[in-house]
């Protein structure tokens, strides 16, 4: 929550998220056992983390509700709500591919030809 009341520069502070946002994600794999799961995942996201810079380098608000969505799924694993915690889940990982998605269409020449 501090990181989102700094007034850094947004490609800074989007990098800076993903980071914070990254180890969130990592931490719930480690919890639930699944280490080389995420793992794996972090392998193949090179691009997919460029793309999140993207799409957040310049929205507080969006980077604001990727922060309560992992707030409502904490809040949910601590009430052991299994159910609504996955709901949350996929709605959280539903609404970032679609923004993905959208961020590609409206700026594809930032990703055309890009190599890893």
């Amino acid at each position: 929550e501090k990181l989102l009341e700094n007034d850094m520069e947004p490609v800074l502070l989007a990098q800076r998220f993903l980071e914070v946002d990254n180890a969130f994600h990592r931490t719930l794999f480690e919890a639930a056992g699944r280490e080389s799961v995420w793992e794996y995942i972090e392998s193949l996201q090179y691009h997919y983390n460029r793309l999140r810079i993207y799409v957040n380098r310049a929205d507080k608000d969006k980077l604001r509700k990727v922060y309560e969505q992992h707030c409502q799924i904490i809040s949910a694993i601590e009430r052991q709500d299994e159910e609504g915690a996955k709901v949350i889940y996929s709605r959280h990982l539903y609404e970032q591919m679609l923004l993905g998605a959208s961020a590609v269409i409206e700026g594809h020449a930032y990703f055309k030809g890009l190599k890893k």
